[in-house]
Formats: structure tokens, sequence, C-alpha cells
């Protein structure tokens, strides 16, 4: 009866304060999510909030009526969408609430992993103090031993000397074969650092000798030989250290009649021209003087005319013909070729004498005819004259004696022994 009194009245939906204010106190944020006061105040404010005038809802004693259907199914369709909302903050929340949790429990791990790695690093860190503190004290104890017998006290000292001075070598080792200067080595070291200075010389002259060309290495054969020779026993040796040696002092006037006349028909086939030079021939009887052309080959010496290129003397290396060079110590260009000749008089006196030669670029000259006979197998000894007086044989057994000695210019005179030679000292 009572519905059909609701009906007749016009409304068509009725509920109790306490169920309509449960239902729907989530479309009022004054009933959401709970309600302190009366229950017909909470209802009023969720009717008031959603817009329902006298006309759609009335408040009873202890219910609320609803007159239209279409007033109920716009609270319903806005209670579901409210329910999507509720459901959407719940969820946003708990997603939330887990991710703290989470971040709490990520930050814990961290804070863990920290503190004991800042553990383990401290501890590594007091360990390397303990070894660089040992350490320290082994150095500073080898230090004041250093001067000891090597024991384990002063060992780690005596081993970063040595590798200190290894590095240091290594910047300052020479660079070029003729620096002689080596790095100072510590005490106790002197034997390495000979051994490495033996070493590096031996590299540095490696590396050098791949570097010259075959002229170049026989220039320094040559000039090595010529030290041999000559080093101290010359006074005119220094100053010929520093210039090249010539392959020929042919003037260039001669240059075609010497091809065409000598190397073609005079000079047998099996022989090669080693060396040319202008000479002055002091005749063996009365010192008179001849313009000579000197030939070295590989066999032998030849005297030329320095004008008809006419031959006036072989001297063969391998016949016995070559006894020896006698010279002074002075920087004089006079030599004495000592012959051993096999025609003689009545008196077994030979009928030649020695051969006298005035030669130019001499430490060039004696040292081109030094290497020929090693080539050929046979020696020219040298003799030096140390009192300025050289003794040779004349003409038909009879002696003679050039006298050197030093004076402002060169000069030559003919005296009643022999030759007087006047002859700048180069040293």
């Amino acid at each position: 009866m009572e519905n059909v009194r609701v009906r007749r009245a016009g409304f068509a939906y009725r509920r109790k304060f306490a169920i309509f204010l449960e239902r729907y106190k989530s479309l009022c944020p004054r009933t959401w999510p709970t309600f302190k006061g009366p229950d017909r105040e909470g209802v009023q404010a969720i009717c008031a909030h959603l817009g329902l005038g006298d006309e759609e809802s009335k408040l009873g004693r202890s219910k609320v009526f609803i007159r239209f259907p279409r007033t109920l199914f716009a609270i319903e369709d806005a209670f579901q969408r409210r329910k999507d909302e509720l459901a959407a903050t719940i969820q946003a929340t708990y997603k939330g609430w887990q991710q703290r949790r989470r971040y709490r429990d990520m930050r814990l791990a961290v804070t863990t992993i920290a503190k004991h790695w800042r553990r383990v690093m401290a501890q590594r860190q007091l360990q390397h103090r303990r070894r660089a503190t040992n350490i320290i004290r082994r150095f500073i104890r080898g230090f004041m031993l250093r001067h000891a017998p090597p024991c384990p006290e002063n060992a780690l000292f005596i081993q970063f000397v040595r590798c200190a001075y290894l590095f240091r070598l290594r910047r300052l080792l020479p660079r070029a074969v003729l620096d002689k200067s080596w790095p100072p080595c510590p005490k106790g070291l002197q034997e390495t650092s000979s051994l490495l200075r033996t070493l590096n010389r031996k590299n540095l002259v490696l590396r050098y000798r791949r570097t010259l060309s075959l002229a170049r290495k026989e220039q320094l054969t040559q000039k090595l030989v010529a030290s041999e020779l000559f080093l101290g026993r010359k006074s005119s040796y220094p100053a010929s250290v520093a210039t090249p040696f010539a392959d020929t002092r042919l003037p260039d006037a001669l240059k075609s009649d010497f091809y065409t006349k000598f190397d073609a028909k005079m000079k047998p086939h099996h022989e090669t021209v080693q060396y040319c030079v202008p000479v002055i021939k002091y005749d063996r009887h009365g010192y008179k003087t001849r313009n000579r052309l000197l030939v070295l080959t590989d066999a032998a010496i030849y005297l030329l005319d320095d004008k008809t290129l006419r031959l006036k003397e072989r001297l063969p290396f391998r016949e016995g013909g070559l006894q020896g060079i006698v010279m002074t110590a002075l920087a004089d260009e006079m030599i004495v070729v000592k012959l051993a000749s096999t025609e003689i008089n009545n008196n077994n006196a030979p009928l030649k004498g020695d051969l006298i030669l005035s030669v130019p670029h001499t430490i060039e000259a004696l040292t081109k005819m030094v290497m020929a006979t090693r080539m050929a197998n046979t020696t020219l000894p040298i003799e030096f004259v140390h009192d300025g007086t050289i003794r040779h044989n004349m003409s038909r057994g009879s002696q003679g004696q050039i006298e050197v000695s030093v004076g402002e210019q060169l000069r030559v005179a003919k005296t009643k022994t022999g030759l007087a030679v006047v002859s700048p000292d180069a040293m």
C-alpha cells in the first residue's frame, strides 16, 4: 500500500537515508569518504551537490524520494563513473605505495652495499698505507746502508738505483758515432756500465756502417790505413785527416792522352789503374829534377814523362823490385823508394840507385801504394827517419843523403853531400 501511495504521489524511487547515503556518498566531496553528521544532512548534501531541486527529490522523515526515473538513472550513471574514478585512484595509490616501498628497499640495499664497499676500500687503503710505510722504511734503511755489501736491508734501494740509472741512461744515450760522452754510473754498476757502453758503441757503429755508400766506405778504409801508417809518425798527417782522398790527381790536360796512350797501349790489360799524381823525380846522379807522372796500378808503379807520357820506369810489386820507402817524420814531401837492382857493375855495385821523389799529397799517395801492394799479397814497409837525414844509394854504388830541417817555408837545395830540404813543421 505504501508503494501505491508513493506512486500516486508521483515518486518513482524511495530509500532510507542510511542506505542512500552509504551508496552514493562518494558523489559528494562533503560526504566522502566518511560523514560524521546525521544521515538526513548527508543525503541533503548529496542532493544539493547533484543539483536536485524540489521537483525532482523530496526528503521525508526517514527516506528520500525521487520523482523521475531519469533523475535516478542520472544519479546511477554518475555513481558508476565515480566507481571508475575511485578504482583508478585506489590503483594509483596502491602503485605509488608499492613503488615507495620498492624504493625504500632499493635505497636500503644501496646504502648497505655502499657501507660494505666503503669498508672494503678503507681496508685496502689501510693495507696500501701499511705496505707503503714498510717500503719507505726499507728504502730509508737501504739508503743508510747504501755503501754496505748487498744484503736484504739494502736490496730494495740498490734495485731502485739500478732501475733509475737504466731509465736515465735510456734518455742520455749517445746518438752519434763521434759522441764519446757517457752518463756516470752509481757505485757497483761499473761493469754493467762498461758492457752497455760497449754494446751501444757497437750498435752505433753498425747503424752507421749500414748507412754508408760504397764510395764512402772505401774512403774510410783508406783513412783507416793512413791512420795505421802515419798517426804519431808523420807531422803532415793531422792536416790530411779532414781532406778526402782523391781517386786521381791527373791534370785535366793529360786525361785524354793518358787514356789513349798509357791505359790502352802501354799498360797490360789485366792491370787496373788505381791512382795518378804528378811528382818531381831527382836524378840518381846529380839530383837534377825531372817532372814525372806517377801511375799506380794493382800490379806495379809506373813513372811517365809528364808531357809525352813515355814510360820511364816500371816497378812491379811481386818481382822483388821494391824493398821499402824511407821518409822523415817532418812535414816534407821527400820519399826515397828503396830498389833491389839486379844490374851491377864489375865491383858488384848496383848500376842504378834508389828512387828519389817529391810527392805532393804524400799521405794520400803512400796510403794508396800500401793498399795496392796488400792487394797484390806483398808488403811495402815504410821507415821513418827521426834525425832528419835520409841515406840512399846512388848510381854505381855511391852513397848520398838528404838532410831535412825545419823552417818557415819549403826549400830544396843541392849540397856537396846530397840535398838539403827545409820543410815547415805541420805539428
